[in-house]
């Protein structure tokens, strides 16, 4: 079976046989993930519905990425990469059919907290990384990136103190804003 939190505690399968993983999910991004459903869980506890949910499985992509760069000082943006499977592009979401942009394209309104959780991973790769582009409706973005020890702040102050248990994503928005400007200032470049 599958890597998994339940109940305050991380399950780690032989595998996935659905996605031709014969090894242990047992990375240290995977239990990085996995652990962040627990802080998740004892935090902002993110209902596993809807937008809430999306929002609950991209900040365990967040976290697991996070820890990864801070152990390891290696990371990859593809959730999976560890095991040849990608079932994630947090960089880049739409090559896997997922959304770049709330409601936008490949947005799903239903209950797949998996695909919709592309929304969040995408906002931290530019917190992290930076980029530049031209948005669903035409307008032109360039974002300066922060690195990972600022963004890594602000996603966890965001969940810790402020998120509840139906936030959404606009709500996740407003609130890593007030989340940035209670660490770096009102006016700081991270806002």
């Amino acid at each position: 079976g599958n890597a998994f939190y339940i109940n305050g505690s991380i399950n780690i399968g032989d595998g996935c046989s659905s996605c031709n993983i014969t090894v242990p999910l047992s990375d240290l991004e995977t239990i990085g993930h996995e652990i962040a459903h627990g802080v998740t869980e004892n935090t902002a506890n993110l209902k596993y519905q809807g937008e809430s949910g999306a929002i609950n499985e991209s900040m365990s992509d967040i976290f697991g990425v996070t820890i990864a760069e801070y152990t390891n000082g290696s990371y990859c943006w593809e959730v999976g990469c560890n095991y040849n499977t990608i079932f994630r592009r947090m960089n880049d979401p739409k090559s896997l059919e997922m959304p770049a942009f709330y409601k936008g394209e490949y947005w799903f309104g239903g209950a797949d907290v998996h695909r919709n959780s592309a929304i969040g991973n995408l906002w931290y790769y530019y917190l992290v990384e930076g980029g530049e582009g031209i948005s669903e409706n035409a307008q032109k973005f360039s974002i300066e990136g922060i690195g990972f020890e600022k963004a890594a702040k602000i996603a966890y102050r965001t969940l810790s103190q402020y998120l509840t248990e139906l936030s959404d994503y606009q709500a996740y928005r407003d609130l890593s804003i007030q989340a940035t400007e209670d660490i770096f200032g009102l006016c700081s470049k991270e806002v």
